[in-house]
This record gives structure tokens, sequence and C-alpha cells, in this order.
């Protein structure tokens, strides 16, 4: 059977795009091992990656869930060793998913008072036919995404 291995969960600025702008690109990257003579070669496999927020119990409120997914389609198998990346793009603030604490001032505005950090995985898993062949999560990737975020 297939190993999936060296699962990651990056967060990062769209290429070509001001490093201010609210686009993000999320990318999942793995190295998957098919040794000769596995039943999965010559197969087509679905790659999918889900996105999903993580409750670490370190802030006061817990995670919105979250739930971002890129299915492809595009793998043949074949034996050895192959670098993998799954991505897509998506507003900052999808990625925000513990809410943030804001007040209102004088003049009634409203100011922000803390950006929690937010906390997220990545779980793979390789289809073939129906059925889930290998799996792997990432660990937890942190950052600040939302308003006041400072990925």
């Amino acid at each position: 059977m297939p190993t999936i291995m060296n699962p990651k969960l990056e967060v990062t600025p769209v290429p070509d795009q001001p490093p201010f702008s609210a686009r993000r690109l999320v990318s999942v990257t793995y190295e998957l091992e098919i040794g000769e003579g596995d039943v999965l070669l010559g197969e087509s496999v679905i790659e999918r990656a889900v996105v999903r927020s993580r409750d670490l119990h370190d802030a006061p409120v817990g995670p919105t869930p979250l739930r971002l997914e890129v299915d492809r389609s595009d793998l043949k198998a074949a034996p050895g060793i192959v670098k993998r990346r799954l991505c897509f793009t998506v507003n900052r603030t999808e990625l925000d998913v513990e809410r943030d604490w804001w007040r209102t001032g004088n003049g009634g505005e409203i100011e922000a008072i803390a950006e929690l950090p937010d906390h997220l995985v990545a779980e793979v898993a390789l289809i073939v036919h129906d059925d889930v062949v290998a799996e792997a999560t990432t660990p937890v990737l942190t950052g600040s995404w939302g308003a006041l975020g400072a990925d």
C-alpha cells in the first residue's frame, strides 16, 4: 500500500500580489511512496486535502469549525517516491477561526483588543475506487490571519 510521508501545511501570501493582500495561498505538500508490485500501480488516485481548525484549548473561546477541501485526480500510481502539492487560494479571514476581541472607543468606533492565534491542520487522503488507501495529518500550523493578523 502507498505511504504518505512528511505532510506539511503552509499559508503564504499569493505570489504576484502585494504582501498586504487579503488573499492567501494554502498549500498541502507531502511525499508519496509506492512500492514495486503495489496493487495500486496504474490506478487513478484521487488526492484529497481537507484543512480544519484545531482546538488546542489555549484561548477563552473555541475555534469556529472550518472545512476547506480540495480534490485532485491527475495522479497515476507508479513505483517510487514523488513529491505532491495541493493548493488553493482563500481570503485570509476564512483562516481566522478564533474570534478576535474588539471594543467600542469613545467615538463609537471599533477598536481591536487582540488577535488570537489560530490553529489549523490538513488531513490528506488518497482514494481509489471510493476506498481510502492512505491517510496522514499535518502538524498543527499556528498563525494569525484575520484583520490584525501578522502572518
